[in-house]
């Protein structure tokens, strides 16, 4: 077992560097690896930048983090617990694809957007919250999260974006709450919902929001 705790800075002939980004491949694999800690300096998280750490069980992401590049936990199997930091607006594509064992999920009300697949193949995931307006990618972000039937949208939430659940065809029942104005184009085509709950605030359904819903 193997924790790694990367420093704030590092001394550079005689200069203090702040650590702001995790580069492309750092930990790749590096499947030793059961604990990390991040520098409140820290930035960037990189492409690839954890890729397969499969003795990863938990992770947390730092307020200072702005940036994650695609795939940085993919195959992180054994993953269960990830708590993301104030600082992301962005979750990019594929960030915890295969992250198999990943069972919770909250979106922070600071995250506005999730890219295509986000969460792809996270079969275990059965519990997402979702805090503020998010909207999605086309193609979803959700594609194999056979476990994921149900959906909490929190009461803060006066927006549920375009494509955010498209595809994802687990999804069974949703209660929207009062207080959401705005359904996005195509956020649940493709779903398997059977029930859902609209809310009387409810203004704007956009444009195929409910298409190929075939159970509903």
């Amino acid at each position: 077992e193997t924790e790694l705790v990367i420093p704030s800075s590092f001394v550079v002939d005689g200069v203090s560097v702040p650590v702001e980004k995790i580069g492309f491949n750092s930990f790749k694999e590096k499947t030793s690896l059961t604990s990390v800690v991040l520098p409140d300096t820290l930035k960037g998280i990189g492409q690839y930048a954890f890729a397969g750490c499969t003795g990863l069980t938990t992770f947390e992401i730092p307020d200072s983090v702005t940036t994650m590049d695609t795939y940085a936990f993919k195959g992180c199997s054994n993953l269960e617990t990830i708590t993301i930091g104030s600082g992301l607006t962005y979750i990019t594509n594929n960030v915890f694809e295969g992250c198999s064992k990943l069972n919770n999920v909250i979106i922070p009300a600071n995250v506005t957007s999730l890219g295509k697949d986000t969460f792809k193949d996270c079969v275990a995931l059965d519990t997402l919250t979702i805090t503020g307006n998010v909207h999605g990618t086309n193609g979803g972000a959700f594609s194999g999260c056979s476990a994921l039937d149900t959906v909490t949208i929190g009461s803060g939430v006066t927006s549920i974006g375009n494509y955010l659940f498209q595809n994802h065809a687990a999804l069974t029942n949703i209660t929207i709450p009062e207080g959401v104005t705005e359904l996005g184009q195509f956020a649940f085509s493709g779903t398997g919902l059977t029930t859902i709950t609209i809310p009387s605030s409810l203004a704007t359904i956009g444009n195929y929001a409910f298409s190929n819903c075939t159970s509903l």
